[in-house]
C-alpha cells in the first residue's frame, strides 16, 4: 500500500524548508520542481521498520542537512537544518500531527542554533553590529565589542539560556539569560589552546562543557569550575536526559567519545556521569544482525537519552552505507540493534555523515535525519495511523 502524504505536510514543509529560496535548484525522486510536485511514501509491510524520503538528486548549490531533531511529549517534530554553503543562514519547522501548513521559519546572519526543552529553536548570531540570541518572540542583544557571536546554544528545563561566544580579546565567554533577562557575561576559566566542543545546561543550574586539549568535561556554575573530568578521548557530542525529573541523580549527562580507536567521525564510548561519578562504557565496532548474523561495522553518530535506564544510538556503517539505531542499558553497558532498523541513508557530496535522532516519549517512533530528508523507525500499524495520518 502507498500513501502519499504531501497534502498533509510533506510537500509544504520540506519542500519549502529545504528549498527555500532557491526553487529549480533541485528535486525530488521522481518528482519535478513544480508547485505540484509531492512526496510518496510507503507504508510498511510489517513492524517495526524504517520509512522516509531522501533525494535523488541535488545541485551542487544546496550543502546542508538536518543538524538537529527533537520530539516533545505532545509529539510534536521540531527540525532544524543548517546550510553548509549558504553562509549563516538556517531553517526552521515545528510540525504538528495532522497539521496541512506547519510553519517554516528562515533565519540569517545565524553563528549557533539549538532546540529547546519546549521545541523551539534559539537563535544565535551577529546583526548591526551588535551580538543577537532570539527565542521565539523574545530577542536579546549585547554590544560586539565584548564578544563575537555566539559560537554554542543551550537551554535548561526552566528557560534559562546559556550561550558561549569568543571574547574579542581571546578566551571564552558565557552570557547567561534568565526570566527573560540578559542577566550577565562571565569569562570562562579555561586554559590557554583549550577549545570548546560541545555544552549542554545542567538539570540543576549551571553548564557542562566538553573541551579539547585536554579532551576534559566541566560543570560551570557561579562562575567557577565545580566539578571537572579528563576524558580518554574527544567529546563528539553531549545528551541530556530526555525526561530529568526521572532520574534521580545530581546534574546528570552523557557524552559520546571518541577515543584514538574509533572509526572516523564516530564514537565508540559512551561517557555518564551522574552524582559525582564518571562511568566509560566502550561500544562495539562490531556487530552481527539479525538471525543470519551479518556483520556491521559501525560506530555511534548521535543518541537520544530516552530513559533512566536506556539510551539510543544511531550507528554509521560507513563501508556498507547503513544506518542502524541501537538501544544501549545504561545499567549493563549492554547494546543490541533494534530489529528492522538498518536503513541505506542517501547523503550526496559535502554531507558528513551525522544521524541525529529522537525519540517520542513513548518510544514507538523514532526519527532520524538523513541528509536532507528523515526516515521514521514505526514500531505499529497504530503509530502509522496517529502520525502519518
Amino acid at each position: 500500500m502507498v500513501i502519499s502524504v504531501s497534502a498533509k505536510w510533506w510537500k509544504a514543509t520540506f519542500w519549502g524548508m529545504l528549498l527555500l529560496g532557491i526553487t529549480g535548484c533541485g528535486t525530488f525522486s521522481g518528482s519535478s520542481v513544480s508547485s505540484s510536485s509531492g512526496l510518496v511514501m510507503a507504508m510498511p509491510k510489517q513492524y517495526p521498520a524504517v520509512t522516509g524520503f531522501s533525494f535523488s538528486a541535488v545541485s551542487p548549490e544546496l550543502e546542508g542537512a538536518v543538524s538537529a531533531l527533537q520530539l516533545n511529549n505532545q509529539n510534536h517534530l521540531a527540525a532544524v537544518i543548517s546550510w553548509t554553503n549558504v553562509p549563516h543562514s538556517a531553517s526552521f519547522l515545528l510540525w504538528q500531527p495532522g497539521a496541512t501548513h506547519p510553519p517554516i521559519i528562515p533565519y540569517f546572519h545565524v553563528s549557533a542554533t539549538a532546540l529547546s526543552p519546549s521545541s523551539q529553536i534559539i537563535v544565535g548570531g551577529e546583526s548591526n553590529g551588535k551580538n543577537v540570541i532570539t527565542f521565539g518572540q523574545h530577542q536579546w542583544t549585547w554590544s560586539a565589542s565584548t564578544t563575537r557571536a555566539p559560537q554554542w546554544i543551550t537551554a535548561s528545563w526552566n528557560q534559562v539560556i546559556y550561550a558561549v561566544a569568543p571574547g574579542t580579546k581571546g578566551g571564552w565567554d558565557i552570557i547567561k539569560i534568565s526570566s527573560q533577562k540578559l542577566v550577565s557575561e562571565s569569562p570562562l576559566p579555561l586554559n590557554a589552546g583549550q577549545h570548546i566542543v560541545a555544552i549542554a545546561a545542567a538539570q540543576n543550574g549551571g553548564l557542562w562543557i566538553a573541551t579539547s586539549h585536554p579532551n576534559q568535561i566541566v560543570l560551570w556554575r557561579q562562575g567557577t569550575f565545580q566539578q571537572s573530568y579528563t576524558l580518554p578521548g574527544r567529546v563528539m557530542s553531549l545528551v541530556r536526559p530526555q525526561n530529568p525529573r526521572s532520574l534521580k541523580s545530581a546534574n546528570p549527562v552523557i557524552a559520546l567519545l571518541a577515543s584514538p580507536s574509533a572509526l572516523p567521525g564516530t564514537a565508540d564510548s559512551v561517557v555518564e556521569i551522574a552524582s559525582h561519578h564518571l562511568r566509560v562504557d566502550k561500544l562495539a565496532m562490531a556487530w552481527l544482525v539479525g538471525t543470519q548474523q551479518v556483520p556491521f561495522i559501525a560506530g555511534a553518530s548521535s543518541a537520544d537519552w530516552v530513559s533512566p535506564h536506556h539510551l539510543l544510538l544511531t550507528l554509521w556503517d560507513s563501508g556498507l552505507n547503513q544506518v542502524a539505531i541501537a538501544r544501549l542499558n545504561l545499567d549493563t553497558g549492554q547494546a543490541t540493534i533494534l530489529p528492522n532498523s538498518i536503513f541505506h541513508p542517501n547523503l550526496l557530496n559535502a554531507q558528513a555523515p551525522f544521524f541525529p535522532l529522537t525519540a517520542s516519549p513513548t518510544k514507538n517512533l523514532i526519527v532520524v535525519g538523513q541528509g536532507y530528508g528523515l526516515a521514521f523507525y514505526i514500531t505499529s500499524s497504530a503509530t502509522w495511523t496517529q502520525f502519518m495520518k
